[in-house]
């Protein structure tokens, strides 16, 4: 009896043993953190963007030609979007979605996160915002989803939403439209 016991008890430990690594892996989010092929941008022009609160139980929607704001930095072209997101929530989500307009024009987002000191954390170039075929309730689009987990004691996080000369210069097949080809805009 006492050797069905100990046999039990080392299957059971054997088996939440195998277990350990799935669940360990399960809670890593990528996240590309190489932020040395981001534009880099001096902390004083940071500061005199004018930071749109996100108020995270709402979707915020931006258009680029109105709510853009300028700077002017080598590597960003156009105009960008500047946002604070609360970063004492917890683990954050953040959806962006890049609608193709009717002219089949649509902006490459790249976009750079900062901390609450204006210090870029990750980078997320355009090539991370894949091409998403139009469904019932939603257009052509690029989007790309954004998992980050601030800092402890991280109060805020700023992002910053930008294209480049690069992204400008690509086209991009749009599977299913009518001239099949689809221009990244400012």
């Amino acid at each position: 009896m006492k050797m069905k016991k100990s046999l039990v008890a080392l299957c059971l430990s054997a088996g939440l043993l195998a277990s350990v690594p799935g669940i360990s892996l399960a809670d890593v989010n990528y996240v590309p953190q190489n932020t040395s092929a981001a534009p880099t941008i001096p902390t004083a022009d940071l500061q005199q963007l004018t930071w749109t609160p996100v108020d995270q139980s709402k979707v915020q929607s931006t258009q680029i030609a109105v709510g853009g704001q300028t700077l002017n930095v080598p590597g960003i072209t156009g105009k960008v979007v500047a946002y604070s997101v609360p970063a004492n929530i917890g683990e954050l989500t953040l959806t962006l979605t890049s609608e193709v307009n009717k002219q089949t024009n649509v902006f490459a987002p790249n976009v750079l996160i900062l901390d609450q000191n204006m210090t870029p954390s990750a980078y997320f170039p355009s090539s991370y915002f894949t091409y998403q075929a139009p469904g019932v309730m939603s257009a052509d689009r690029l989007e790309g989803e954004m998992r980050l987990t601030p800092a402890l004691g991280q109060q805020k996080l700023y992002v910053l939403v930008f294209t480049t000369e690069k992204d400008l210069q690509q086209t991009h097949h749009a599977a299913g439209s009518g001239e099949g080809l689809c221009q990244r805009d400012r």
